[in-house]
């Protein structure tokens, strides 16, 4: 018989010729063709990632995805503590300031030339200004040596003559500028 050479085409032959054409038959070359086909496409799964693939791809994204979060948490903290500084920085000059301020107030109700003088701050770091006078009188006894340092603390001007500079840190410290005397002006 032919049927024994196993080619598909005379095995559907021979089963028609034995159905006598009993309604739709089912193709044998068809199906032999699918089966191979689908025999092809299972061999290709071998070359799917595993299930670990895709996980191990997920972390890496996810790990990735945390070291920028924490390179941008760090930078925020980063600003958030320099702003921090320069608020501080900033209220400490607003708190010398306003101290600075009292002091004038005070400073120029003063009545007499041996009454305490309330002392100053310096105007960025607010700590206390180092040697400032007692008293207006004690103002006058300064040298240029213990000027210098009180006006460059209060961050005014070096110019001018020994008279002029102890005006001026009169006048920064809330004092009323006192009036030349006859010998100061050398008439």
């Amino acid at each position: 018989m032919a049927a024994a050479d196993g080619d598909p085409m005379q095995i559907n032959d021979q089963y028609q010729d034995i159905l006598g054409g009993a309604g739709p038959q089912p193709d044998f070359e068809a199906m032999h063709h699918q089966v191979q086909g689908l025999a092809e496409q299972l061999r290709r799964c071998a070359n799917l990632p595993t299930v670990q693939g895709p996980a191990a791809i997920a972390q890496i994204i996810i790990n990735h995805m945390d070291e920028r979060f924490n390179q941008v948490n760090t930078q925020i903290n980063q600003v958030n503590t320099q702003m921090n500084t320069r608020f501080d920085e900033v209220q400490q000059r607003l708190d010398a300031s306003e101290q600075n301020a009292v002091a004038r107030v005070q400073n120029s109700l003063l009545n007499d030339r041996n009454e305490r003088l309330t002392p100053l701050v310096d105007p960025l770091t607010n700590d206390p200004i180092t040697n400032f006078p007692t008293t207006p009188a004690h103002i006058d006894g300064l040298n240029i040596g213990a000027l210098n340092p009180l006006l460059i603390a209060l961050r005014k001007s070096l110019a001018g003559n020994i008279a002029r500079k102890r005006q001026r840190l009169r006048i920064a410290i809330g004092l009323t500028p006192m009036r030349r005397t006859t010998t100061e002006t050398g008439a």
